[in-house]
């Protein structure tokens, strides 16, 4: 039986750790002040090889490189040389001490109550938020829901009738007749609210106000609620009135929620929509060979859509069951770093909808607590997936990254190399990347291990 070697704890590996003084003081659940007090014969040390390096590199008139006297040195490039030794020495012992006190450390150490004696003393205090010890709830053998992933027929012909609709043709109703539900309309038309325009209360909304040549589609619900089945049977050249009460509920005009207007409205043009036939004919438009091989496309993006959906709800019902079979305390600055980058998601999905600033600044109280709520769920969970992957020895590869900046890549349209020096000067994002594929993983392994119902 072949000898175990023998571990060796920092401090014997590293005898100036022995002579540091550390000390941890808890400041919140996951929040330390670590102490550390450096003594002088390391400071000491830290000096003469600092002042060695500046003798080395530094020319002295009188003296040929490298041979000047110690003491001369010291005493030309005394700043330099106490600002290197401290930028060296810093960092190095606060190191040391994390790894002597087992200390895992979250975040960027806040440094305070720096001392410094050249020569003979150095302190200071960094204050570290560190990661919650918590005991990981049951992640083996659980019960996940499996929902029905079969494609209906029905779905199948809801597609299929989409693609006749993106190929139909309009035409005038021959003989004419008045509007009806289904068709397509050209009004033009204006609102008013309590006596003014509702182009006045809605400013970043023109399309809610007024229009002159506005195509609607004559279904439930179009455009305002019951606007269009008020202008069914109206004839080209009718003028008609509307009555609508705006919603009350997510309003995009928050001022004018759950109040009435009344809409004064011109049919200009009436168009009918002609549905072509589900042939060979426009099934080859798209590509396919033929209408079966069309349906069956159908059916197989269907199905892969399908999956996909089920494999995200039964990962979110693995993250919901660990999220609430656990309590620990969160590193607030964590969480608060988290929120800000949710709430900036938020902002920019937003806007990119089209939604008005003062909306969003309206919002702003409500997008704050949902954004909070969120990164301490995302905080949470990404502690409990670490500890599992650990345990189970779940990693990622680099392969995986690359693979991933792929994807995403493909997703935003941007050439894969263009894409990873965006992401590469964007600070975190590569261990966002990771991380994100680190969730993923643990959340199937636990998959694997469960019963389905």
């Amino acid at each position: 039986m072949r000898a175990q070697p023998r571990r060796l704890d920092p401090a014997a590996r590293n005898p100036h750790i022995l002579e540091m003084n550390i000390t941890v003081e808890d400041i919140a659940a996951c929040r330390k002040r670590v102490k550390i007090e450096v003594p002088a014969d390391r400071v000491h040390h830290a000096t003469k090889q600092v002042a060695e390096e500046y003798r080395r590199m530094a020319k002295i008139p009188g003296f040929r490189p490298g041979k000047a006297p110690l003491h001369v040195i010291e005493k030309m490039y005394k700043k330099e040389i106490e600002s290197e030794v401290q930028r060296k020495l810093v960092p190095d012992t606060f190191q040391e001490a994390v790894r002597s006190r087992n200390l895992r450390v979250v975040s960027q150490p806040e440094m305070e109550d720096l001392s410094y004696q050249p020569g003979l003393s150095l302190s200071f205090a960094a204050v570290v938020e560190l990661a919650p010890d918590f005991a990981l709830p049951v992640y083996k053998g659980l019960t996940i829901p499996q929902p029905d992933q079969t494609v209906s027929d029905s779905e199948v012909e809801e597609m299929i009738e989409r693609f006749r609709g993106e190929h139909a043709d309009f035409t005038d109703p021959d003989p004419p007749r008045p509007l009806e539900m289904g068709d397509f309309a050209v009004i033009r038309y204006c609102g008013h609210c309590e006596g003014k325009p509702v182009a006045e209360w809605s400013p970043d909304h023109t399309q809610l106000g007024q229009q002159d040549r506005f195509w609607l589609w004559i279904k439930e619900d179009a455009f305002l609620p019951d606007f269009a089945r008020q202008i069914v049977g109206m004839k080209i050249g009718d003028h008609r009135d509307a009555e609508i009460t705006f919603p009350e509920a997510d309003f995009m005009v928050p001022a004018l929620a759950g109040k009435k207007a009344t809409y004064h409205v011109e049919l200009l043009e009436l168009r009918q929509r002609m549905l072509p036939p589900f042939d060979d004919a426009l099934a080859q438009r798209s590509g396919a060979a033929s209408a079966d091989a069309f349906r069956a496309e159908i059916r197989k993006r269907l199905e892969s859509g399908k999956a996909g959906l089920i494999a995200r709800q039964r990962r979110e019902a693995v993250a919901q069951h660990l999220l609430s079979s656990v309590n620990f305390d969160l590193p607030e600055k964590l969480v608060n770093n988290e929120t800000q980058e949710t709430i900036y998601g938020i902002v920019a999905e937003n806007q990119a909808r089209g939604i008005s600033e003062d909306l969003i600044e309206e919002k702003k109280q409500e997008i704050f607590a949902n954004a909070a709520r969120s990164a301490k769920d995302q905080v949470k969970l990404g502690f409990i997936v670490s500890r599992i992957a650990e345990k189970e020895q779940i990693t990622v590869t680099q392969g995986e990254i690359a693979r991933q900046v792929a994807t995403l890549a493909a997703q935003r349209q941007v050439p894969i190399e263009k894409f990873a020096a965006q992401i590469g000067n964007h600070q975190g994002a590569i261990a966002s990347i990771r991380e994100s594929i680190l969730v993923n993983k643990v959340l199937d392994f636990v998959l694997q291990q469960a019963k389905t119902e």
